[in-house]
């Protein structure tokens, strides 16, 4: 029998890929490969806040709220709630795509409480710098440093998150909290010769780790470990839901009761600047293959790649194998590992999955200077 759960963690490391999860998190729970809904942090912490693909919340960017009739975590009642994120001012964007005023400290929660925290350790710049434009100038191409550097970053972040669940264990009720380590989306370290993250669609961006920790321990989720090898983040989002309220509703499974309904996970991402869209794909993800259909027009992508090497934050890192990198945004799809299925019939599966996600739009929200020159270091705008 699943013992009760009243409280839940969960602990979102900011671009942590699948295959950079410290050997030690096996120890600690349970942890499944997880396909990201997107690939970059809007539109996934808003899947993480409400269960929901990005086309159903429309939170697919910066400078974007959820619409009205979109529930997240932080509108359920009768539960204390709270989100947190160390760096970053009360202007940081992220607030926007959770929906949430500014960030809760621990001690101001009560039990039954859900909170969750983002961790910006595996984020570039790594090592001091301040933005991921003097990052890159100074490593430049240098692929192998970018992959200590961030594997350091990773174990790092894991750390953080043992050390936090210590916290809540000596502080508030552990017996009845479920702690999740998760990941918004993964990071490229020099693969297709690209960096960091938003685009394109690949493995390396798409497969993130999550890690559950419950009362019951592994008995908990037994039914999901002994399921098709992969999860999505509208799982793990109603697996919590679940916990708290019958009424909140997801595009997920309760991994807890629940077998999933498909074999594979989907993937939505779109990019959008000035009012021109750069990229957007869909993809569908098994455990150990994929198929992406990039559906812009091929000039827009072009113009992306050029713009990338010549003027992004990366522009140092990204001419170590600019065929590659090319050829990634020309080409209007891919196939990566061995499908189970023909790309047509992968086309059919993102077709008919695109029919059943009902699209909302977001609100466009204006961008303060603080949130600007916040994004600029990140490297998400120039």
């Amino acid at each position: 029998m699943m013992e009760e759960i009243n409280n839940v963690y969960i602990f979102v490391a900011d671009s942590l890929r699948w295959d950079a999860l410290p050997e030690a998190a096996g120890s600690d729970g349970v942890v499944f490969k997880t396909v990201a809904q997107s690939l970059y942090s809007p539109p996934s912490f808003a899947t993480l806040a409400t269960g929901l693909y990005p086309q159903q919340h429309g939170v697919t960017g910066w400078a974007k709220q959820f619409p009205d009739g979109v529930k997240t975590f932080f509108d359920l009642e009768d539960v204390s709630t709270g989100f947190f994120q160390k760096s970053g001012s009360a202007a940081d964007p992220i607030y926007d795509a959770v929906s949430v005023e500014g960030k809760t400290n621990l001690d101001e929660l009560e039990t039954p409480f859900f909170y969750m925290e983002r961790d910006m350790t595996p984020h570039v710049p790594f090592n001091g710098y301040d933005s991921v434009a003097e990052y890159f100038d100074g490593i430049g191409g240098d692929y192998e440093k970018l992959q200590r550097d961030y594997r350091a970053a990773a174990e790092r972040s894991f750390a953080k998150f043992q050390s936090r669940v210590e916290q809540i264990k000596d502080t508030l009720d552990e017996d009845d909290t479920m702690f999740v380590f998760t990941s918004d989306h993964g990071e490229l370290l020099g693969e297709y010769g690209d960096v960091v993250h938003t685009f394109p669609a690949c493995p390396e961006l798409v497969y993130v780790p999550t890690v559950m920790m419950t009362p019951g321990g592994t008995d908990d989720v037994e039914t999901a470990v002994e399921s098709n090898g992969i999860i999505e983040h509208v799982d793990v989002v109603e697996t919590i839901a679940r916990r708290f309220t019958d009424d909140f509703q997801t595009a997920g499974a309760d991994l807890f009761t629940d077998e999933r309904s498909r074999e594979w996970g989907y993937n939505f991402a779109r990019s959008t600047r000035n009012g021109m869209t750069f990229y957007t794909a869909d993809s569908i993800w098994w455990e150990n293959a994929g198929y992406s259909r990039q559906t812009n027009r091929r000039t827009e992508r072009l113009l992306l790649a050029i713009y990338m090497m010549t003027r992004s934050a990366e522009k140092p890192a990204l001419w170590s194998d600019p065929m590659s990198l090319l050829k990634t945004y020309i080409n209007t799809s891919h196939t990566f590992g061995d499908p189970p299925i023909s790309p047509s019939a992968a086309e059919n599966e993102i077709d008919d999955i695109r029919k059943t996600i009902q699209t909302r739009e977001a609100e466009e929200s204006a961008l303060s200077d603080t949130s600007r020159d916040r994004l600029k270091d990140l490297g998400y705008i120039q």
